[in-house]
């Protein structure tokens, strides 16, 4: 892999100076998204995984302890609401319920009838205690219409560079 040649001057500094932990936090954050992409996991595992961050290690006593120390108290449930409108919580179980909708078919279904990869508003939320708004929120966080799409992919984006830009898949 090239790894060497894809980072710009300030990624080479930021691994290059400074403590030992700050050149390893930076390493790590450069190294990741790749080794992400080149192994991933089960989406299965992906799955517990994100639940286990999200509720237990997010909500841990350590991981307070962290954010009161390193991050001066920054709580990453309540400036997720206040710039999404969903709580960290809702967006979490409507995600993993979506997600779930899609392993709980057999492949040969999913090729078969494309339309079950349509999340409907009237037929995802008819049995459930979710709120619309709630919905209507997530939605605009998770999900495009092709026009929308296909914009998307025709821009670029000055700031990042493209080896490092997998937003647009999310």
């Amino acid at each position: 892999m090239m790894n060497d040649h894809l980072l710009t001057v300030r990624e080479e500094d930021a691994i290059s100076k400074g403590t030992d932990v700050k050149r390893r936090k930076h390493i790590g954050m450069q190294l990741a998204p790749i080794i992400e992409l080149y192994n991933p996991p089960s989406f299965e595992h992906a799955l517990v995984r994100a639940e286990i961050i999200f509720s237990e290690i997010l909500n841990s006593q350590t991981m307070q302890a962290y954010v009161q120390k390193e991050l001066k108290g920054f709580d990453l449930s309540k400036a997720f609401l206040t710039a999404t409108g969903i709580s960290l919580d809702m967006y979490r179980d409507l995600t993993l319920s979506m997600i779930s909708s899609l392993l709980g078919r057999s492949y040969d279904e999913l090729v078969d009838n494309p339309s079950l990869f349509m999340f409907k508003r009237s037929e995802v939320l008819k049995e459930s205690l979710v709120d619309q708004k709630d919905f209507d929120s997530y939605l605009s966080l998770d999900s495009m219409n092709l026009n929308e799409a296909k914009a998307l992919f025709c821009k670029t984006d000055k700031k990042l560079l493209k080896q490092f830009d997998y937003v647009k898949f999310r």
